[in-house]
Formats: structure tokens, C-alpha cells, sequence
């Protein structure tokens, strides 16, 4: 039987989507490339406030450690430290992640395919109505189904063909090398650290427990045929990661210049990164995928069962409506420090931080403002 929902793509987001519509009675289909398990580059580090609001338990098998310690150091300045008193964040392990997201999903109903890889796509005046799939087998079957989900990461083939993203020019996109390392780690702490290892970028490392812990480096596409290079002079240039081993790195692309201009057209929504939701300041999400997915299903139920493809475009102003202000911010935050010379990126990251009347990750709309403000004039 046909499914009325096709989603691409079986991260976080697309299973939270599948998940959803599967509960509310759809019949969906969610197909990812990769097999069952394959673990995707990633930072992994969520927030504790959102990550248990989402209904996420810090108990789970997919969490790795948690993480009470959260500093930023600018070119060898640290612009700002702090030991919380209850657990900040946690540092998830994608592949468990992303498997628990998908088990879910077929606990709901929906079918889940992996190794299975979407193509072959036709439109008539946006409207995506055939679509070929091809299994890791070579099989190959034909679906027409209502809607379709994108969810199927930066480089979105139903963005692209339902005209809704188009590809993003090596300006808008950052890469990174991420990698697990072994040692005597800093447990519980968080870094963001910028320096002549990490141009056009950052570096991270994000304790997983008192032995291991996620580092990565992300730099502008100009500044990225030696990533390596970056890696290894990050590392040697912390104390308790300098001695710590490597897993097989991995690499990935990450949008960094704004949101899509639409999240819906015809009878087509894009989640997560295919929608360009990821945090521009930090480039996360992980969270934001599963929460823009589960926004989506909301309207796709709806628009199915009035038989109104027009009311997909609810789900724009709905996430709009949620996530718009503070997408906003970060992107003018994200600018205004691109637009700033090295030398005044320290004291300008500390006099940012210096205006936060709270915990910087629970800042409000005064502090907003005034961040962005001071950024502005410096830069």
C-alpha cells in the first residue's frame, strides 16, 4: 500500500516526523541511505532544559555523560568559565541517538527502511508526485505519496526539486572534522575554543565521561584542506586532551548562512538541517530537528485529513512563531562576529558575555539586544 507520507531521511528529525504521523493514524514510510547504525559527524552536546522538555531521559543508553562546565576561550583569552550547580548539558552518542529515534518510530507504526535511497524525483508546479526508491539490493519500486518530508540534511534533494532550497554557496557553509578521543579528559566540561587552529570557525570538546570526549574542529570553506592540521594543533594545545588518542575522524558540512527563504511548498515540508534550522551561533541540531519534525507532523495530519495541501503552511508560522526571534539573533550574533577583526574578537567576546544578566544560555530579549548591539558597533 502506498504510504501518504514519504519522509527522506531517518535522523533525528525525520524519525521524530515519522514518529508523530505513524501515532496520529498516517501511514508513513521514512527511508534513509545508510544502514541501520551508521553514525553521522556530529558534535552530539544538547542542552539539559530541552533535551528532558522533549520528553529525553538523561538516563538513557544514548547518553554518554553529562556535562556541568561550560567555557569559551578566544585566541588564548578566556572570555568566560563557568561550573553550573546542576547539570548544564549531555553529550549524546549519535548512532544510539538516532537508532532509539528510529525504534520509536516504528514503534509507532511508521516503516522504516534503511540502505534504501531516494531518486528519480518528478514535480509538476512544485508538487513532488513520484519519487523512485532504490534498495541496498538494487530493487527498485515507485511511490506517489501526498506529501513528502525532507529530511535528508544540508544537501536536500527534495528541497532542491520541490524548489524550496537551492545550493548553498561555499560562503554558507562551514566544515568540520569531528573524531572521539581517549584520555584523562576534563569529565563534566564543555569548551568553545577560537584560535589559529579553527578559522572562519571554532573548535569543541565535549566531555562524554572522564576518559572520552567528542572534540571536532569547524573552519569557513577557505581555510578547510587541512583539517587535520587544525584537529591535532587544537589538541596539542590542551592540557588534558594533548596525550588523548583518536578515533576515525569524520567530516561534514554545515549550513551556516540562514534559514531556507520557505519550509513548505506544494505538497512538500523540510526539517533539521534540509531546512537550514541548526543554530547558527553553535551549529547544533539535534534538537531542533526533532522538535521542527514533530511541529510538521502536527500540520501534515491536518492537511491530510482536510484534504488541503495549502495548510502545510501553517508549520512555517508555527516554527516561525516559536523559534523565529531567537534564529534571528543568532544569525545578526553570527554576522556581527564574522564582520569583526581578530584583534577584537577577545575583548568583544568578553564584554558580550559581561552584558548577560543570567546564564548565558537563558538569556532574554534586553540581553539580546544589548549583545547585539555592542557586537554591531565594534564590528
Amino acid at each position: 500500500m502506498e504510504p501518504e507520507v514519504l519522509v527522506v531521511g531517518a535522523g533525528p528529525g525525520g524519525c521524530a516526523t515519522g514518529r508523530a504521523l505513524a501515532e496520529a493514524g498516517l501511514r508513513v514510510t521514512v527511508v534513509e541511505e545508510h544502514q541501520r547504525g551508521h553514525h553521522k559527524a556530529c558534535g552530539e552536546g544538547v542542552l539539559a532544559t530541552t533535551f528532558k522538555s522533549q520528553g529525553f531521559e538523561p538516563g538513557a543508553p544514548y547518553v554518554m555523560g553529562a556535562v556541568d562546565r561550560f567555557s569559551v576561550t578566544v585566541h588564548g583569552s578566556c572570555v568566560y568559565d563557568r561550573r553550573y550547580p546542576d547539570v548544564l548539558g549531555y553529550t549524546v552518542d549519535r548512532s544510539l541517538f538516532d537508532a532509539h529515534m528510529a525504534h520509536e518510530a516504528e514503534a509507532a507504526g511508521a516503516k522504516v527502511e534503511f540502505g534504501t535511497s531516494a531518486g528519480g524525483f518528478t514535480a509538476t508546479d512544485g508538487v513532488i508526485n513520484r519519487i523512485a526508491l532504490r534498495s541496498s539490493s538494487g530493487s527498485t519500486r515507485t511511490v506517489r505519496p501526498k506529501i513528502v518530508v525532507g529530511a535528508d540534511g544540508v544537501a536536500s534533494r527534495v528541497g532542491r526539486t520541490a524548489g524550496l532550497a537551492g545550493p548553498l554557496p561555499p560562503s554558507d557553509l562551514a566544515i568540520c572534522v569531528q573524531t572521539v578521543v581517549h584520555g584523562p579528559v576534563d569529565e563534566g566540561h564543555s569548551r568553545i575554543v577560537l584560535g589559529d587552529f579553527a578559522p572562519g570557525g571554532y573548535a569543541w570538546s565535549f566531555a562524554r565521561g572522564p576518559r572520552c570526549a567528542n572534540v571536532g574542529v569547524g573552519v569557513d570553506t577557505e581555510n578547510a584542506r587541512d583539517l587535520r592540521g587544525y584537529l591535532d594543533a587544537f589538541l596539542g594545545s590542551q592540557d588534558d586532551l594533548s596525550a588523548c588518542t583518536k578515533d576515525e575522524l569524520r567530516f561534514l558540512p554545515v549550513p551556516c548562512g540562514g534559514l531556507v527563504p520557505r519550509l513548505t511548498g506544494g505538497n512538500t515540508v523540510l526539517v533539521g538541517d534540509a531546512a537550514r534550522q541548526n543554530d547558527p551561533v553553535s551549529a547544533g541540531g539535534i534538537l531542533q530537528a526533532v522538535d521542527a519534525g514533530r511541529m510538521a507532523a502536527g500540520t501534515i495530519v491536518n492537511a491530510v485529513s482536510a484534504e488541503d495541501l495549502g495548510l502545510l503552511e501553517e508549520y512555517d508560522r508555527v516554527w516561525r512563531k516559536a523559534h523565529g526571534g531567537r534564529y534571528s539573533f543568532s544569525m545578526r550574533l553570527n554576522k556581527a562576529v564574522r564582520r569583526l577583526p581578530l584583534r577584537l574578537l577577545a575583548p568583544a567576546a568578553k564584554a558580550a558575555f559581561s552584558m548577560v544578566k543570567g546564564d548565558v544560555f537563558a538569556i532574554g530579549h534586553d540581553d539580546e539586544e544589548r549583545m547585539s548591539n555592542a557586537l554591531g558597533r565594534l564590528g
